[in-house]
């Protein structure tokens, strides 16, 4: 009888932890003027800010809420939440090879009701002895551009993969999408993460490539809603230069992924120059920043302050963040701050909560701070190394160079025994018949190949002129490549000028 009391009481606590999933949470501050408080995820739950307090409110009580995404209108909260049968067996020990079955949740701040939009298969199952596996692992949700639908991927227990489209007015789920390219790892499991941009659904994939430094190559493939494949977008990498980090922004009216590389020194020694290039999402044609990118808040585009993260020469070394108003001028300089979800803007722009890290002990500051009001929150959770701040939808932006013209031409430039440049920064050129040109990685003959632009291939300068090896030489973009290629030799132009 005591066996069968036990049982009856672990499947009451469980119940009620069920159950507390889906209470409708109130209490939660909305400012007059109807914008969102400051959301932390910390250690697997949210918490909001209560600003008249100056405390946090928890919000869920689960502990195991993943990878947050704000939507457009910054109402609701999309997040994956590990499943019960993945909690099960995590506490047993017995999580192995990346199985962490997970469903898709929506919280909506306002009233603090939660919804699940995903969840197990009937009959769902987990390393149960005698019982087939049955389960399904998510990815982090994605918000389509106007908030109606949300997007994920998934991997099922007999390792079918799937793109799945939700509509959020009619409460409906749609696989738009089966046998997901297969991501280049070996081992366990892998499948692709999710974005939406104006111009589509982009899938963050992999493919085999034994030359490349990580044994695979970053691909971006671009779906519209139906599943049909728009474009293929292929970032590279080399030994000299490594990939760092992803946005999605627009720029000039188009989509753009931007992506951070970080670039080898000429002596090899390690990576000190850090620079952001664009893909265009249709084309895959690529090109340098022209400017800083930085982010706002998407709510009030016009007046945000923006923040933009500053150069270093070492991707070990603290970050350093800079305020600006909206006209660019600089508002702050704050150093040591944790680069990557652990600050943000209020729904208006005119507010940015952070915390900060010390490098030193490698540890993250228990309190948040809200700049410029000066305000302290006590948040000893925020510790964690798994925390997201939420309070603004964000965008991303390229603030042009002051004073940067469109293409310009070398001065006082020398090279012996070569001819006059004639290609400008900025502007485009040309492969003359009937050879193709190289692309190295560095601006000399001993630089290791990354391409080759064909004959007829037309290209954007990027940087240059540099005399190296009797070669005039020039930073170019072609495609999805870019490197240095020689302009002329001796008597030779390898390339020429577009009008």
């Amino acid at each position: 009888m005591k066996g069968d009391s036990d049982v009856a009481i672990r499947r009451i606590l469980r119940l009620v932890m069920l159950i507390s999933m889906f209470l409708v949470l109130v209490g939660i501050s909305v400012a007059q003027d109807g914008s969102i408080p400051l959301i932390l995820l910390m250690r697997g739950d949210f918490w909001a800010w209560d600003e008249t307090s100056n405390s946090l409110q928890r919000l869920t009580s689960w502990g195991h809420h993943q990878f947050p995404a704000l939507s457009p209108d910054g109402r609701r909260i999309a997040y994956r939440s590990l499943a019960q049968i993945t909690i099960d067996v995590d506490s047993s020990g017995n999580i192995e090879g990346g199985i962490t079955p997970s469903n898709i949740e929506v919280l909506d701040i306002p009233t603090g009701e939660v919804k699940r939009v995903a969840d197990q298969p009937p009959g769902a199952s987990l390393f149960v002895h005698d019982v087939p596996d049955n389960w399904v692992i998510r990815s982090s949700p994605a918000w389509s551009p106007d908030g109606t639908m949300l997007t994920w991927t998934e991997f099922l227990h007999d390792s079918t993969t799937q793109l799945v489209v939700y509509n959020m007015a009619e409460e409906t789920s749609e696989i738009i999408l089966t046998d997901l390219p297969s991501q280049g790892f070996t081992g366990g499991i892998s499948f692709p993460e999710v974005g939406w941009a104006s111009e589509g659904i982009i899938l963050d994939s992999h493919t085999n490539n034994p030359a490349s430094p990580r044994g695979y190559d970053a691909e971006f493939l671009l779906y519209d809603t139906n599943g049909a494949l728009l474009s293929k977008v292929s970032v590279l990498e080399t030994r000299h230069r490594f990939i760092y980090g992803y946005r999605l922004l627009t720029y000039d009216g188009r989509g753009y992924l931007a992506v951070r590389y970080w670039y080898q020194d000429d002596n090899g020694s390690g990576y000190t120059t850090e620079r952001w290039v664009l893909f265009d999402l249709l084309t895959g044609d690529v090109q340098p920043a022209p400017g800083q990118l930085e982010f706002y808040s998407a709510a009030a585009p016009d007046t945000s302050i923006a923040v933009t993260v500053v150069p270093v020469s070492d991707p070990r070394e603290p970050r350093v963040l800079q305020f600006l108003d909206p006209s660019g001028n600089l508002l702050q300089e704050q150093p040591d701050i944790a680069v990557g979800d652990r600050y943000t803007l209020s729904p208006d722009g005119q507010r940015i909560a952070y915390t900060q890290f010390h490098y030193d002990t490698q540890r993250f500051d228990p309190f948040v701070i809200i700049w410029p009001d000066g305000q302290v929150i006590d948040a000893p959770e925020v510790e964690s190394w798994f925390t997201h701040f939420i309070w603004a939808p964000i965008a991303w932006r390229i603030r042009p160079q002051v004073g940067a013209s469109p293409a310009s031409s070398p001065t006082a430039f020398e090279c012996p025994g070569t001819l006059t440049p004639r290609l400008t920064v900025g502007g485009r050129g040309i492969v003359l018949e009937p050879s193709a040109n190289n692309l190295r990685h560095l601006p000399t003959l001993s630089g290791d190949l990354v391409g080759q632009i064909p004959a007829g291939g037309e290209f954007l300068v990027g940087d240059g002129p540099v005399c190296s090896d009797g070669i005039v030489w020039w930073e170019v973009y072609y495609e999805q490549y870019f490197g240095w290629t020689a302009e002329s030799r001796g008597r030779y132009y390898y390339v020429e000028p577009l009008l």
